[in-house]
């Protein structure tokens, strides 16, 4: 189990049907809504397949193959492996082998020379991300050198990345940022946020309808104080009449396509055409978004807003 009350917790599978796992040995509790789970089993073929799976018919999983070591596969949420701050397309996959330079899947059929950045998630070599010198059909030749993948590293490539202060690639999988250390720091970001809306709650009688959430990802430091956008911050935005122009997140994107960062900012924002812009290079790697880079005149309101 990854998260969820079963978080930890690992069982050899005695039988299962279409929608349940019997697993050999008791969970210390019943798994609910919040257990994520990973199935490991022994099929044989190397065919992908789509499934629906626990807690809701929503929740889309895949499965991949491992094509070694009995043709292992394992079932994974494809969610986990999206990427995150790029532009262009995306693939995940498992790796057939590699060595200190090289990443390769023979199950693939990549374009020549297609390929921006590869950060391998899970398995040899996990947590590395490297630019792309060159790819081929099945080999993505790296720039430098890395721990060498195997048949359990889980890689996420993606076309143009993001780069960061330094020239680095920026991009992330969504699995990267699910870790516990990720966790923590956003819940004690979320409290400051808490203890700010307290205040203006007692101080000016808002109530939770006078706020619009948005979503936000900070970068982690050490100081516990300081705390910083890791990802385009929407919430510096602009407001120009029946327009609002938003920093362009550069979130995972949903089966269609769509950034998820952004669908949840148009369902929350009404009466306003949003419009989201790059501003990645020219605000965001200074610490600052849209409403930082632009002046506007106004007009006061001729009533008490607040």
């Amino acid at each position: 189990m990854r998260l969820g009350n079963l978080a930890g917790q690992t069982r050899g599978i005695s039988s299962n049907t279409s929608i349940t796992i019997t697993v050999s040995t008791n969970w210390t509790t019943n798994p609910d809504s919040t257990s994520q789970y990973e199935v490991k089993a022994y099929p044989d073929s190397t065919s992908a397949y789509t499934v629906k799976a626990y807690p809701d018919n929503t929740s889309v999983y895949t499965v991949e193959a491992y094509p070694e070591n009995g043709s292992q596969y394992e079932l994974v949420e494809r969610d986990a492996y999206r990427a995150l701050f790029f532009e262009g397309s995306e693939d995940h996959n498992v790796a057939t082998g590699g060595t200190t330079t090289t990443l390769v899947d023979s199950r693939s059929n990549w374009t020549t020379n297609f390929w921006g950045v590869v950060i391998i998630v899970d398995g040899a070599g996990h947590g590395q991300c490297r630019w792309v010198y060159s790819n081929t059909s099945t080999t993505i030749t790296i720039d430098g050198t890395w721990t060498a993948p195997d048949v359990n590293s889980r890689y996420v490539l993606v076309e143009t990345p993001k780069e960061n202060y330094f020239g680095d690639p920026a991009s992330y999988a969504v699995r990267e940022l699910c870790t516990n250390e990720w966790n923590t720091y956003q819940i004690a970001r979320q409290t400051n946020i808490d203890a700010v809306r307290s205040t203006l709650n007692s101080s000016l009688g808002f109530t939770a309808s006078d706020y619009i959430e948005i979503p936000t990802f900070f970068n982690r430091f050490s100081t516990p104080n300081e705390a910083v956008a890791l990802m385009p911050n929407m919430v510096n935005s602009l407001v120009d009449t029946s327009r609002i122009i938003i920093a362009k997140p550069f979130g995972p994107r949903d089966p269609n396509g769509n950034d998820v960062f952004e669908e949840k900012v148009k369902a929350e924002i009404t009466g306003l055409t949003e419009y989201f812009i790059d501003d990645w290079d020219t605000y965001h790697l200074g610490d600052g978004e849209v409403h930082c880079g632009t002046n506007a005149t106004r007009d006061p309101p001729g009533t008490t807003w607040w």
